[in-house]
């Protein structure tokens, strides 16, 4: 199989989806599961990078591969008309949102969300005090009675959690 290390080094947990394609080429003896050319390419079939089971791979040819990827207008596959139904540029004019907030919000995991309730914008902006604490920024900040930057120091000092168990929240 040709060493696509650099080009994969952006997927999660990186090592399990390396050994994971090398024992799939093994086991196929690096032929393509759909036409039996030589193989070159691990697909994953629920078309995501995170999850890296033997299961989910699936040795392709190039040729193969670009058969369950559509292709945008330059010619590069577009995960986001299989995930969406749309393009970023679609998605984007569609919903009045910059394309780096497409990107940024699929990164995420928070953009099929917002497209399935398209009003509530405030989902595309994930707060990280809401995953860490429980509550927004806002929230922690009329709880408290603190201003943004002192909720901010007592965070990077770690202190903040203890603040919120003591005021009962």
């Amino acid at each position: 199989m040709k060493n696509q290390d650099n080009k994969n080094r952006c997927y999660s947990d990186y090592k399990t989806l390396r050994k994971n394609r090398l024992i799939k080429w093994q086991l196929g003896q690096g032929f393509c599961e759909d036409c039996g050319e030589k193989a070159f390419v691990a697909h994953h079939i629920d078309k995501t990078k995170y999850n890296h089971d033997i299961q989910n791979l699936k040795l392709l040819c190039r040729k193969c591969h670009k058969k369950y990827h559509k292709v945008n207008w330059d010619g590069r596959p577009s995960k986001y008309k299989m995930l969406y139904g749309l393009s970023p540029k679609e998605i984007s004019e569609k919903y009045f949102i910059s394309f780096t907030r497409v990107y940024r919000s699929h990164k995420l995991g928070t953009l099929l969300r917002f497209l399935n309730n398209p009003t509530n914008k405030s989902l595309l902006y994930p707060s990280k005090f809401r995953s860490i604490y429980g509550y927004t920024l806002q929230e922690i900040g009329r709880i408290l009675n603190l201003s943004r930057q002192r909720i901010h120091q007592l965070h990077c000092a770690n202190r903040l959690l203890k603040r919120l168990e003591k005021s009962g929240k």
